[in-house]
């Protein structure tokens, strides 16, 4: 059973902007990001969904490049970041017929507490304050103790509003 779908979550913080010279932004971060995995199958009759759930408090730290073009600025950056486990569960659905039922176990004492990512992507400031992205958080470390092959990769739709800017 390797065969798992992106599940969709939610992610939320806050970041400033501070200038380094010639274009260049630090923009340190602190967010919490819900990431996890899907999967459904078949067993000895009963259908199972299967639903894996990691939360994290995560603390990017992105180094960008600002582009000005007219009344839009393009962001485009890369940098790392660490990511502090706070939920690691799974839910099972498993449904007979239109019987179903659901459990949920944690399984945080099995994941490895840590996790280091790398983000690629880029964001445009439009209206000097409004921001959109779209940013990759490329998994580093694997998120379990024991026998994991896993990794979190991550694709993230950003919207933010930049004070004093």
């Amino acid at each position: 059973m390797d065969d798992f779908d992106s599940k969709l979550g939610f992610h939320a913080g806050l970041m400033m902007q501070s200038p380094l010279g010639n274009n260049f932004i630090i923009q340190p971060e602190v967010l919490y990001t819900m990431k996890g995995a899907t999967s459904e199958f078949k067993l000895l009759g009963v259908q199972n969904e299967l639903t894996g759930t990691a939360n994290y408090i995560e603390i990017p730290m992105l180094i960008k490049y600002n582009i000005e073009l007219s009344s839009v600025q393009i962001q485009p950056y890369f940098g790392p970041s660490i990511g502090v486990l706070l939920v690691g569960e799974i839910t099972n659905k498993k449904t007979i017929g239109r019987i179903s039922s659901t459990d949920t176990v944690s399984f945080k004492d099995d994941m490895n507490a840590l996790e280091a990512g790398l983000n690629f992507g880029a964001d445009a400031v439009l209206m000097q304050n409004l921001m959109v992205g779209l940013r990759f958080n490329l998994g580093l470390t694997e998120i379990a103790k024991k026998d994991s092959k896993y990794k979190n990769n991550v694709f993230m739709v950003n919207l933010g509003y930049l004070f004093g800017n």
